[in-house]
């Protein structure tokens, strides 16, 4: 994939070309330099987040982070400032998430229904498969919080032997041997025996890990205004 970028950042007469070009990270494209792969480009614009002034950091993190699922930009720049992704990114829109499934300290069945809601619009129930569909304008904020949940809980989704196990007998249960089922979400409530059922599973569609997530927010809420507070310490504030 070649991926166009300005002619005035990188033009013919850039000191650093010539190392590029060498490393295949940039190409000639008639009158246009290119990345040679987007990956190279999205690592650069992360290197520019970073580096940006802290007055448009946030505004330019709020652009780019819902293409979290096309790209890499957000796990670039996490690799390299893990603070910052924190700070403008998980801690504001997830507290917002969590505000808005009304979790406040235990997670439970009414919190799990609204989960399920907000981002799923339909249980499937094919060929010893149980999945969930996805609905598209919530993808970016799902994966947000798959992403969150994946660098700092101790959540662990179980061995495929234990889901494979527990997908047989929920799919056995609801599917009543016919193939290819389909539970629109949106009629379900706390009390239907379906969203019990899956609340209680041990992988990502559960309690469990909803609970795992919120907890970590308020740790790494916790933490970081305790940095805040050793820093107005420090200042004198």
């Amino acid at each position: 994939m070649k991926t166009r970028i300005n002619t005035h950042f990188f033009s013919r007469k850039h000191p650093f070309l010539p190392y590029f070009s060498q490393t295949q990270v940039l190409m000639e494209d008639g009158l246009q330099i290119v990345f040679s792969h987007r990956s190279f480009q999205e690592y650069f614009v992360a290197l520019y987040l970073n580096d940006a002034p802290p007055e448009i950091q946030e505004g330019l993190i709020d652009r780019y982070w819902p293409n979290i699922r096309s790209d890499r930009v957000i796990y670039n720049l996490h690799e390299m400032n893990p603070e910052l992704i924190e700070r403008l990114l998980f801690i504001p829109v997830l507290t917002k998430l969590f505000e808005d499934l009304n979790i406040r300290k235990k997670v439970g069945i009414t919190h799990f229904s609204r989960y399920l809601k907000l981002f799923f619009s339909e249980i499937k129930l094919n060929e010893g498969q149980l999945s969930l569909v996805l609905i598209p304008q919530n993808i970016h904020l799902y994966s947000l919080l798959r992403f969150f949940s994946s660098v700092t809980t101790n959540f662990k989704i179980p061995e495929k032997k234990v889901i494979r196990k527990e997908s047989q007998n929920f799919i056995e249960k609801y599917s009543h041997g016919r193939t290819n089922i389909r539970y629109e979400i949106a009629p379900l409530t706390y009390r239907s025996e379906i969203v019990q059922d899956m609340s209680n599973l041990s992988g990502l569609h559960s309690i469990s890990f909803i609970q795992k997530s919120y907890d970590s927010l308020l740790l790494l809420k916790k933490r970081h205004k305790q940095v805040k507070g050793s820093l107005d310490d420090v200042l004198g504030r």
